[in-house]
């Protein structure tokens, strides 16, 4: 047994780990931008005809913060890595996050009829239902192998 700080990286995380984490960045600072706006702008930035009567009924800053708690809790499983047991659970939880939120956009717009929208938001939740795959794939590696000691 070797005495490390760090748990050797997961099978998904070597093979996808930089895609993951870029993709997790790139979203967190895509919501941060959002977010900013929102505050700054006097006017919504929230379209109703472009996202759904439902979708703008709550504030732009609560769904730029849904986003930014989802990528922080997946980047925290990045960066935690490993094949400890709580790293995959966390990037589960961030992809299924962004499932319901990315979701929710695509419902909203699909109501409207905003093509462009449900198509972008569709994207997101396919790309996240496969990272979600990825690390319940991990997870259940993980607790296998905490259970055969």
């Amino acid at each position: 047994m070797s005495w490390t700080l760090k748990p050797r990286a997961s099978r998904n995380l070597k093979r996808h780990g930089n895609a993951q984490i870029t993709h997790q960045w790139v979203l967190m600072v895509m919501a941060l931008a959002f977010w900013v706006m929102a505050v700054i702008q006097d006017t919504p930035v929230m379209s109703p005809d472009l996202y759904g009567y439902w979708v703008t009924s709550f504030d732009a800053e609560l769904w730029a913060g849904s986003i930014m708690f989802a990528s922080m809790f997946y980047l925290a499983g990045c960066y935690i890595n490993g094949e400890w047991r709580w790293s995959p659970s966390l990037r589960l939880a961030g992809a299924l996050w962004h499932i319901f939120t990315m979701g929710a956009f695509a419902f909203g717009a699909w109501s409207v009829d905003s093509s462009a929208m449900v198509m972008i938001s569709a994207a997101f939740v396919a790309l996240h239902i496969w990272f979600a795959a990825l690390n319940a794939s991990d997870l259940l590696g993980a607790i296998l192998k905490w259970e055969r000691g």
